[in-house]
């Protein structure tokens, strides 16, 4: 079973300027560059959703690796509100075929120092 990885904020309990709300996604640009800089650093939790749905749509590491390196977001932020992070979706061209990649920022991971991304699924457009 995957662990939970969920925004637990630790700041002042009663702070108006506070501005780390999980339920605010971050600019499409700073989200790749986040997502790469993870990427690039190893960071991320293959979950065992992804592990199944690549042996069943036939796709794997490299196909989502390839994807992350040279995509592009598709659409808007999808907030899950079970985990309290956000989804972002990534289209490239891999090996002649469109391929799509849906990874979450691991909100309790430092985004800047430390960034974590989670690999939820992928598939072929």
């Amino acid at each position: 079973m995957d662990e939970a990885r969920v925004f637990v904020y630790k700041g002042p309990a009663v702070d108006a300027s506070c501005k780390a709300k999980p339920e605010a996604p971050i600019s499409p640009a700073n989200a790749m560059e986040i997502i790469r800089a993870a990427f690039f650093a190893g960071r991320m939790q293959i979950t065992d959703h992804f592990r199944q749905q690549a042996i069943t749509r036939r796709f794997d590491l490299p196909d989502a690796a390839n994807a992350i390196r040279d995509g592009v977001l598709r659409g808007d932020p999808e907030f899950c509100p079970e985990r309290r992070n956000w989804k972002y979706r990534i289209i490239a061209d891999v090996e002649d075929r469109r391929f799509e990649v849906v990874v979450a920022l691991d909100p309790s991971e430092d985004y800047e120092r430390s960034p974590l991304i989670v690999l939820i699924t992928g598939y072929w457009r």
